[in-house]
């Protein structure tokens, strides 16, 4: 999962129009490290979704355009649209789950 600025996720998201999973995230909490290892696990089993995590203190305006309020917050990107949230830190089979049924994957 690689930290990127605005531009890279409106690039990706808006433009592009990619499949992307976003983390919400921020160095000062403590559960976030934990949902970016379990979407870490995710990527590696999945072909053909963009992973990203933007800063929510530097990208605080972008966080607030999605209602983002708690961190770790996942959203879920298709066609330019959320399509999913995850708000707070949950267990493993949810976020599994979550991108089994958007995306139409089998997460192993």
């Amino acid at each position: 999962m690689k930290k990127v600025a605005n531009c890279a996720f409106r690039r990706l998201v808006l433009i592009e129009r990619k499949r992307t999973i976003v983390l919400f995230s921020s160095d000062l909490c403590y559960y976030c490290g934990d949902a970016k290892k379990v979407l870490n696990k995710i990527k590696k089993k999945t072909e053909g979704i963009e992973f990203i995590e933007l800063d929510y203190i530097k990208d605080r305006n972008l966080a607030l355009q999605y209602s983002v309020m708690f961190l770790p917050t996942v959203l879920f990107f298709e066609d330019g649209n959320v399509k999913g949230i995850i708000e707070g830190l949950k267990k493993k089979s949810r976020y599994y789950e979550k991108v089994s049924v958007i995306f139409n994957v089998k997460v192993k």
